[in-house]
């Protein structure tokens, strides 16, 4: 799962060695220390320059659950895009244009879905 907040970008999947923990990675190591600040230094990522994210911590789900409930609850603005730093704004930015994208490619199918029985 990607996770795009405020304070960076965090790639979160299974831990294949321990189903009760996750693999939070990212790309910068401040991105898992700058959302994860309240559970450190527990947590402090990893260096991993031969894997894909360089950075990686592992973290027990209920922890990620649990903070991902808080970053949720601290949603402060009307506009995502307006409310991050430079340094994401640009990354973000062509995500958000992919995206946009994607929506374009894809109206006719998705104005064709079919709503019957659902409440």
């Amino acid at each position: 799962m990607w996770i795009f907040t405020q304070h960076g970008l965090l790639s979160i999947v299974e831990n294949t060695n321990d189903q009760k923990t996750l693999l939070v990675r990212a790309r910068q190591s401040h991105h898992i220390t700058d959302n994860f600040k309240s559970y450190l230094p527990q947590y402090l990522p990893k260096y991993s320059p031969e894997r894909d994210y360089h950075w990686r911590s592992v973290i027990p789900r209920e922890i990620v659950a649990k903070r991902l409930s808080e970053i949720i609850l601290e949603i402060n603005y009307p506009n995502f895009k307006n409310s991050i730093d430079k340094e994401l704004k640009s990354v973000y930015g062509e995500v958000w244009g992919v995206a946009m994208r994607l929506q374009h490619q894809n109206f006719a199918r998705s104005t064709l879905v079919n709503f019957d029985g659902l409440e």
